[in-house]
């Protein structure tokens, strides 16, 4: 199957499939083009979605055990599905409906065959009825998979039991609005038909995957993906095995993260900025530099001042964050632009690194495990009130008494917060109730942006 499958060169990494789960000698062939489309890339994590067919609940369901083909055993990544099931009711872990299914493990023998490297799984299963659960799994997932070369696969089927021409009809419109990722007219459609409203006859559903399919495009838009790319159409009455008078439709669709222009040996992506005082990208590679540096001795090192810009010596608020495998480890910063920003760079790297009381110390054996991310701040702007603070924009910190917190910018947005959401945090990060903002006439808000650059490990 993936000899055959000819596909068309893809510009940029592609970050998700849909792929069919039927037998291999009705959707194989179909299925083969979407992992065709992962030769040669590099794939630690595989995040598999599908919908449950034999066993009814609410939600999503995780799975912690291993998998074995006859091609070798694949791991489960038990961190990540844990993680998955502290985020919400809806999402759980139970074994039940993974006993009987199939539309995952099909999957697995094309994943094995086209990855070359050593990569773990993610399995997991919506019910019919699936809650909270794609919309916290679109939401917070790419946080989560920060760190890691990911790939996501929504195995679904398209069309079930139309007579042949009718699945063509109807799987070319149902494919369209996949592609062109027309989220709400999707599932209206599902549910339309899955309600029983069509004419077409014996047409019980035009995508059994549909949560699955669903939720990986609510998490691409998020991600600023906004088309997919249909690499192969076919239903079971194209196979020899197939009776055209009832069939099952299959699609195989890809979506790319494009690669971004970038300079010869360039080594930051810049994901927000002030328009004061910019960094350019050799200033943003040396702080990345001497942080790196810094935190790989885990104590402070010289710099040869002669390296130094003027931007470089001017005293700026920062922050240094730490993450390992996308998971916060550290974050420590100056909010006022209390020493040159050089030298506040390295502090804060050693104060993320060892001094968060939120964690243990790092050690120098994860050293190498651990992605920098560097926040110059503009200097602080007291506003007249919680409603000038745009979230997106703006990082944030209140003043109430004795008790003081600080957002940066990118925070609300990497969370999904609105602004009431990121104020009523914001309160109890300052060990305060959580309204306090709304009640208390004397709190003080400040606002500033931030430039931020990262690593790329």
């Amino acid at each position: 199957f993936l000899n055959k499958a000819q596909i068309p060169e893809l510009k940029g990494r592609v970050i998700a499939v849909i792929a069919p789960h039927a037998g291999y000698v009705y959707s194989g062939q179909v299925a083969a083009y979407s992992f065709k489309a992962l030769e040669g890339q590099d794939i630690d994590t595989v995040i598999l979605m599908g919908g449950a067919h034999r066993v009814g609940f609410r939600g999503a369901a995780l799975d912690l055990r291993d998998y074995e083909t006859p091609l070798g055993v694949l791991k489960t990544d038990r961190e990540l599905v844990k993680e998955l099931d502290e985020l919400s009711d809806d999402i759980f872990i139970d074994p039940k409906p993974h006993n009987p299914e199939h539309s995952l493990e099909v999957e697995l023998p094309f994943l094995q065959m086209v990855i070359k490297n050593d990569f773990k799984i993610v399995p997991i299963l919506f019910g019919y009825i699936p809650g909270s659960a794609p919309d916290v799994i679109a939401t917070k997932l790419p946080d989560l998979l920060k760190g890691r070369k990911y790939v996501i696969v929504a195995s679904t089927d398209l069309s079930h039991y139309p007579p042949y021409k009718d699945a063509i009809k109807v799987d070319k419109e149902t494919l369209d609005l996949v592609c062109k990722m027309k989220i709400d007219n999707l599932a209206q459609r599902v549910n339309r038909i899955e309600s029983g409203s069509t004419d077409i006859v014996n047409l019980r559903t035009p995508m059994c995957g549909s949560r699955a399919v669903i939720t990986t495009l609510k998490l691409l838009k998020k991600m600023g993906i906004n088309k997919g790319i249909l690499l192969k159409y076919a239903n079971s009455g194209d196979t020899s095995y197939g009776d055209k008078g009832r069939v099952v439709g299959y699609g195989s669709v890809v979506f790319l993260l494009k690669n971004e222009k970038k300079e010869k040996n360039k080594e930051v992506s810049v994901e927000m900025s002030s328009k004061d005082d910019k960094l350019t990208v050799e200033e943003q590679n040396f702080l990345l530099k001497i942080s790196r540096q810094t935190l790989e001795k885990l104590e402070p090192i010289k710099v040869d001042e002669s390296k130094l810009t003027p931007r470089l010596k001017e005293p700026r608020g920062v922050f240094v964050t730490l993450t390992k495998y996308g998971n916060l480890r550290g974050c420590i910063g100056y909010i006022k632009p209390i020493k040159p920003l050089y030298q506040a760079v390295i502090d804060n790297t050693l104060n993320a690194a060892l001094h968060d009381p939120r964690f243990s110390p790092v050690t120098k054996s994860e050293v190498k495990d651990i992605k920098i991310e560097i926040s110059v701040l503009t200097p602080l702007r007291e506003i007249s009130g919680p409603e000038e603070f745009i979230v997106g924009k703006h990082g944030i910190q209140i003043q109430y008494g004795y008790h003081s917190a600080v957002f940066l910018p990118q925070v609300a947005p990497e969370q999904g917060w609105d602004r009431a959401t990121t104020l009523n945090f914001l309160c109890r990060k300052a060990g305060l109730p959580p309204d306090t903002w709304r009640k208390a006439k004397d709190m003080k808000f400040f606002v500033f942006e931030a430039q931020v650059f990262h690593e790329k490990r």
